[in-house]
């Protein structure tokens, strides 16, 4: 999943979403890794958009 829930509760919160099939969890699970994903992109798009800004200002 996210990585933030101590091994106890993971094992909870996968048998709850993947065994008992809880379609609440599943949908906020999905909600939240969405969300993950986003902000993994905008920092990476951020990061480029700095070495190029960086790289096109040097004087040649």
């Amino acid at each position: 999943m996210l990585g933030t829930l101590e091994p106890d509760w993971h094992k909870y919160v996968e048998f709850h979403i993947k065994v008992l099939g809880c379609r609440f969890c599943q949908a906020n699970l999905d909600d939240l890794q969405s969300q993950s994903q986003e902000t993994q992109q905008e920092a990476f798009q951020a990061r480029i958009m700095e070495s190029t800004i960086g790289f096109l200002s040097r004087p040649m």
